[in-house]
């Protein structure tokens, strides 16, 4: 398991739990008011994955209080957490509430790459 920090616009840091693996990607995105950690136990049980866990700016050890909190800014770090930490590779997004909803979004820029989980 590896901290990793993607740097944004704006001096917003984005913190993103990389589990390694060699299997296909799969990001975790949390719900509104959470953060990554409460999906540590679903990112376990997806051993033969390589687990990205990403706290979306405003939440967990992401940057508290950034000045953009618009969807345009949360599709932004999701895309540059991929690129930068799985660049070429496809990845499945799994949102829960918020995180969905970012998700959703994401895979509208990305669809070509992307996948959503079911």
């Amino acid at each position: 398991m590896t901290s990793c920090v993607v740097q944004r616009p704006g001096g917003v840091c984005i913190a993103v739990t990389d589990l390694g693996g060699d299997g296909p990607v799969v990001v975790l995105l949390h719900g509104l008011a959470g953060s990554s950690r409460e999906l540590l136990r679903t990112a376990r049980a997806l051993q033969d994955h390589r687990v990205l866990l990403v706290d979306q700016r405003g939440h967990g050890a992401s940057t508290r209080l950034p000045d953009d909190l618009s969807r345009d800014a949360f599709v932004g770090d999701v895309v540059a957490a991929i690129e930068e930490l799985a660049p070429g590779s496809r990845a499945t997004l799994v949102g829960q509430s918020m995180g969905a909803h970012t998700l959703l979004f994401s895979q509208q820029q990305r669809a070509q790459t992307w996948s959503r989980g079911s």
